[in-house]
This record gives structure tokens, sequence and C-alpha cells, in this order.
């Protein structure tokens, strides 16, 4: 049957629709499975100063449906139950909106419709990772730079199964929801996270079209909006790749950002700088160099071109293999970390990440993890702080896995800091 809002639907269809759509619109939905529902929605006002959108997920288990949205003015939870009886109809669902003040508002609705909201993204990154500078936009990187399918590794990939180990899963946020839609020209991505407080929600839209040669990105956030136009191609054995990306808006004090990001690889060889062209102050880029199989050398450098002075550098070596990987990095000639992970049969593996010489010696963060099943992991580490976390890792299949964080201070494990975190991620 109709509902009340059918009484003139297409005389609204004809007049209203399409008519008040801001400078962009952007409305995604994906079933994922019989149980997962997830939905993404963003708009851009016509001053180009407001992003409002929306994340958002619904569970079905049995007759029951639970449903979380990540929005603007805070975050909204509803729980519902449908069901048919003596040829009858019948559903009903709680809602409960906690506004940005902190205060909550309940009410009943009659469908699960999450509305807008402006995110931004954080990314889950060990403090050494956050400090380090990145080859990517400041705020926008929840969409790969390269969309291409490159054979060799980036200089990120020194120490990464470490990384995963003891980082991955452990600073999610209260929650955090990741979906990417894929097809053979067009990408979709959203991404939201409720931050501890319960009081800012952060994330982002995009989208990414193919013409050939030619990818089209444009992502929108509420800390700037990030527009991408990029080209690869193959020659004389090699992978060249451009991309001129732009940051800009939304606040009045944002300032258009422009550079390019170029890369090149000829195995063994592979390296990829950032040119600042607008407003963008540093020079990137890194070179690496895997002269035999297993073993990469490298070296990065971050260079103010208002100062005209490097700012950062750094070699490392790294090692890895299907069991074992070895990380050591030297940074502005002052610093040397390293990190270890060791596979332990088929089920266990540890990992270790410190500082060996420099400031913050006593630095490190020790853990391990154990395959459960093919589907199940359990991680565990402890930093020098004290701090000390768990996390449970499900995959229920190749486009859907959860991460479930728990963490708390064991040197004061009842009165110190606690912290929660629930992410899952979606593609389709």
């Amino acid at each position: 049957m109709f509902t009340y809002f059918h009484i003139g639907n297409l005389a609204k269809e004809c007049l209203c629709r399409g008519y008040n759509i801001g400078i962009w619109e952007l409305d995604c939905s994906t079933g994922s499975n019989e149980y997962f529902s997830t939905y993404s929605f963003g708009k851009a006002d016509p001053d180009l100063k407001t992003v409002s959108g929306s994340v958002g997920l619904t569970q079905q288990f049995g007759i029951f449906t639970l449903g979380q949205a990540w929005k603007t003015d805070g975050l909204l939870g509803l729980i519902g139950v449908d069901t048919e009886e003596i040829g009858a109809k019948f559903y009903s669902i709680l809602s409960a909106h906690s506004v940005k003040d902190g205060s909550m508002q309940k009410r009943r609705r009659s469908k699960m419709a999450p509305a807008g909201f402006t995110v931004e993204y954080s990314k889950d990154d060990s403090e050494e990772e956050r400090q380090s500078p990145k080859v990517v936009p400041a705020g926008v990187d929840f969409i790969p730079n390269v969309d291409f399918q490159m054979k060799m590794p980036s200089f990120r990939y020194v120490g990464s199964m470490a990384k995963q180990c003891l980082y991955r899963g452990y600073d999610v946020g209260i929650w955090h929801f990741e979906c990417t839609t894929q097809s053979d020209k067009i990408s979709v991505y959203s991404i939201g996270e409720a931050n501890p407080d319960l009081k800012h929600v952060t994330g982002g839209v995009g989208i990414r079209e193919k013409f050939g040669a030619l990818n089209l990105t444009q992502a929108w956030q509420s800390n700037g909006y990030l527009g991408m136009i990029g080209a690869c191609t193959q020659a004389f054995g090699a992978f060249v790749y451009a991309l001129v990306r732009g940051t800009y808006g939304p606040k009045e004090d944002a300032s258009a950002k422009i550079d390019l990001l170029a890369g090149f690889e000829r195995s063994p060889i592979k390296s990829e700088v950032i040119i600042p062209i607008l407003k963008s102050p540093k020079f990137l880029g890194y070179l690496l160099v895997e002269p035999i199989e297993h073993f990469v050398l490298a070296c990065r450098m971050e260079f103010n071109i208002e100062e005209r002075a490097i700012d950062a550098h750094a070699f490392c070596i790294g090692y890895s293999d299907e069991t074992t990987e070895y990380g050591l990095k030297l940074e502005n000639f002052k610093d040397v970390r390293g990190s270890v992970f060791q596979r332990l049969g088929d089920k266990w593996g540890v990992a270790l990440k410190a500082n060996l010489f420099g400031k913050d010696m006593k630095k490190f963060t020790v853990g391990g993890q154990y395959q459960i099943n093919e589907k199940a992991m359990i991680k565990a580490r402890i930093c020098d702080t004290g701090l000390t976390g768990l996390v449970y890792q499900i995959k229920l299949n190749d486009n859907v896995e959860g991460n479930y964080y728990f963490g708390f201070d064991a040197t004061s494990p009842l009165k110190g800091e606690h912290k929660i975190g629930i992410a899952w991620r979606f593609r389709g």
C-alpha cells in the first residue's frame, strides 16, 4: 500500500525533483548481502562553503533491524522490528539522535533514511606514521591516489607487515565505517567515523570515473574538497603516471592548493614525487630500488620551498618473505627506528617496532596475533606508555570485514583510560 506522502507524488516529481540539489549531490545505496545494507549521501550548497550528507549502515537479524548513521548534527542509532501476523504487516522503529551539544532526542520513525552530515577523515595510523610526511593531500586520503595495477611496492611498504599487526584496527574511534563500490569505469567511496567524545563525526564521500587512460576524481569533506585528474601509460616496459590535484574550500579562509603527483616504475626502480604548483609549500619524493628478490632500499625527502631547506629525509632497508620481515630506517641522520615481524607456524605471529637510537629511545610497541580460522583473528599489543589493546578481526567474505577494539592503561587498569572501537569495511 501507499503511504501518506504518496498523495501528490507525481506532481512533486514533476515540480520539485532536481530543482534544489545545490552544486552537486551524490546518493549511493549498496546492499552488500542479505544481512547488510550501506548508504552514503553527499551534497554541496550553492555557496560552496557547506558540505552535507550522510553515511549509514543497517544490519538484519531475523525480524530485527539495527541501524547506525553519522551526520553533521550528531549520530543516529535505531532498532526496528518487522513481522506479519494474520495477513497484516506490523513494524515499529525506535531511533535515538545524539546532536552535537551532547543531548539526546528520541522519536519513532516509519522508515530508515539517514539524514545529512558533514564529514572529515582521520586515518588509522600510529603516532609515528601521523608525524611522517605523506604523499597525499591533507585531509583527503580515503581514495587511492593511483588506481593502476603497479607491480613494485612503495616506500611505505617497508615494515608494512609489522604495521598491520601492531596498528591496524587499534585506533578507529567509537565507530568507523568504510564503503567502496566499483565497476569497470566508476568507483564510489564513502567513509564515516565517530570520535571517542561522541560529539564529532568525520569522514568523506568521493567518486572516480575512468575515460580510457584518464582518471577523474572528486571528493568532498568538511575541511576541503579534492579534485584530481590523472593519466597512466606504459612505454618501454615502464609505468609512467601523473596526477594534477587541487584541494580547496569550503571555509572562507581555505585557499586552493594545487600540486602534481608524478611516478615512474620499471623494475627494479620506482620513484614518486609531489611538485608544488599553487600554495603547496613542500616538495616530496622518494626513490625505491629492489636489487634482489625480498630486499628493498629506499630514501625519501621533504623540501620546504618557502624556507629553501630540507625539513626531513630518511633512508631505509627492508627484507620480507612469506614468514619474516625486517625494516630499518635512518631519519634525519639522527634517529634510527626498527621493526620486526615473524610468523610462528600457520596461526601465530609476533611483531616489534622500536626506536633504536636518537630521541625517545624508550619508545616501543610489541604485540602478536592469532589466526582463529580463515575468517577471524585476534591481536594484542602493549606500548612503552602502558597502553594495551585487544582487537578482534572478522572477514565475512572478500568484500566485508570488521574490527572490534578495546584498549586500556595497563599501569592503572581500573582508573586509567579506556577505549572502544568498531570498524566495518565494505567493497562491492
